[in-house]
């Protein structure tokens, strides 16, 4: 697909010639004023503005500042094509948030560089701050689960003791209603719950034509259908995804559910009609979802991802018939569930013709890599003390080198050069976490890690450090048993990064 530009310049000479030099290049709309530019806005969002400074109804220095200021344009990068000098110039633009700066007449082989760039960068950018976002959210659920729902159990409990001693039938309807609505509130806990939990690899039992054939028979008793037509069309092999089936059908579930309620009041007498389309290249399954529904602004284009954003009214979603359309959280999570395992969603969307919504998922290849052992831990902590480890290595000297780094991290460390007695010294509850060096017999390694997860569970951090060649022939054992991988020359930060990276939330 194309790189989506929109160039804004009174003068037409100008437009005509970017739209000239670039129409082969890039996907290109021109615009000579304000107006205009707006309204093409309303149907498509660009992937880099390129705007001129001085135009009779807004400057550029207005426009950056305006779209910065736009929730769906903050990471669409601003390049500035102007005749005007640097100067003072330059420098209110990138106040403005500008992210380039050029000047006419301009070399048109370095301004295509510079708009691949941006382009680039601008995704980057966006793909970095959903990371973050992910991380945040994960460590702040971890905690708000635990406690939310130890007080939903003990308010549906209760009112269920108060519901044995009422007799009036308008009083037990409203503790009816009551209990009713503790659990969709339990209903919304565990669909939060599967928000940021980042799933291990995971290699689909069954091909995408089997899952297919599952999803449809289950669909058509999951759903209320109404006078929506479905169709579901697989032109692929039957090949086995890096995605759990049933997280496919979460994911896909959603995706018709949405599609579906975008026929609610539609008011013409356009064919009502769901279909899905499969097909597959060498390395991609790709999952297309279609609807000729209501369509989806723009504006609310960049924000469908967020939890608990809806389109269809506040927090539950608007009424459809006699039941919610939704939360807010069903494309959030089918978003975590395929960038958890290297997926892509991408929603296209036109006001009053419809939407498309296309899946990218990787074909299970074979054998793991290194990536896949990155270890998803977490730890339920009964205080708020430092962080207690114990260091394995047999190398005595190197195992308190560590250990006097990671002290120097604020980290509670015992440093041991011999496996002997490992059940004894981690059968203790006096440490939350462990490192080891892979320099022993693997023997005596895989009894120490089958003892660890035997008796502290699969959640609990622990790390093994190793060159590639060291730790790669054991590889599988360490992905399945959610063992983090360290590949480790000396360098002890990546130790302190690794061991920030867990999930830890407190139990007072």
């Amino acid at each position: 697909m194309k790189t989506k530009i929109f160039y804004i310049d009174d003068e037409r000479v100008n437009t005509l010639l970017f739209s000239k030099k670039f129409a082969n290049t890039f996907d290109v709309s021109v615009f000579n004023n304000y107006q205009d530019f707006c309204e093409a806005l309303t149907y498509s969002t660009p992937d880099v503005f390129v705007l001129d400074l001085m135009m009779p109804d807004v400057s550029g220095f207005e426009l950056t500042s305006y779209l910065r200021n736009t929730y769906r344009f903050r990471f669409v990068p601003i390049l500035i094509l102007t005749a005007m000098e640097k100067g003072e110039n330059l420098e209110k633009c990138f106040l403005n948030g500008a992210d380039d700066f050029m000047r006419k007449p301009p070399n048109y082989q370095e301004l295509q560089a510079r708009l691949e760039s941006l382009a680039v960068r601008g995704k980057v950018r966006e793909e970095h701050v959903k990371s973050r976002k992910i991380d945040s959210m994960q460590l702040m659920i971890n905690g708000f689960n635990h406690e939310f729902n130890n007080h939903l159990t003990i308010l549906h409990s209760g009112v269920e003791v108060l519901e044995l001693g009422l007799t009036e039938e308008k009083h037990l309807k409203k503790t009816k209603m009551l209990l009713k609505t503790i659990t969709r509130a339990s209903h919304l806990l565990k669909d939060i719950s599967k928000l940021y939990n980042s799933e291990r690899k995971i290699i689909s039992s069954q091909g995408i034509c089997e899952i297919m054939d599952a999803f449809v028979s289950n669909i058509t008793s999951d759903l209320e259908f109404g006078d929506v037509h479905f169709e579901c069309d697989v032109k692929s092999e039957n090949h086995k995804i890096e995605m759990s089936g049933s997280n496919l059908q979460v994911v896909l579930k959603a995706l018709v559910s949405n599609a579906i309620d975008s026929y609610y009041n539609i008011g013409d007498d356009r064919k009502k009609l769901v279909r899905i389309e499969v097909d597959s290249t060498d390395t991609l399954i790709r999952i297309k979802t279609i609807d000729r529904g209501r369509g989806i602004p723009q504006r609310d284009l960049a924000k469908i991802f967020d939890p608990f954003f809806t389109t269809k009214g506040a927090l539950g979603g608007e009424m459809i018939g006699d039941r919610r359309s939704g939360t807010g959280l069903g494309l959030s999570l089918a978003e975590v569930l395929c960038s958890n395992v290297g997926g892509v969603i991408n929603v296209v969307s036109t006001v009053g013709k419809g939407t498309d919504v296309n899946l990218a998922l990787p074909i299970a290849g074979d054998g793991f890599r290194f990536e896949d052992a990155r270890g998803d831990f977490k730890l339920l902590k009964n205080n708020r003390d430092n962080l207690r480890l114990k260091i394995f290595d047999s190398r005595e000297d190197a195992g308190l080198a560590l250990k006097y780094y990671l002290n120097l991290q604020n980290y509670i460390s015992s440093s041991y050069s011999t496996l002997e007695d490992h059940q004894e010294r981690l059968s203790n509850d006096d440490y939350e976490a462990v490192v080891m060096y892979n320099n022993f017999e693997w023997d005596q390694t895989k009894a120490c890690l089958d003892f660890l997860r035997e008796t502290k569970g699969r959640d609990f951090p622990v790390f093994i450090l190793g060159t590639e060649e060291e730790l790669g022939t054991e590889l599988e054992y360490f992905v399945q048993n959610n063992i983090g991988v360290l590949i480790f020359d000396d360098n002890y930060m990546r130790v302190s990064e690794a061991l920030s990276s867990i999930a830890i939330y407190y139990d007072i």
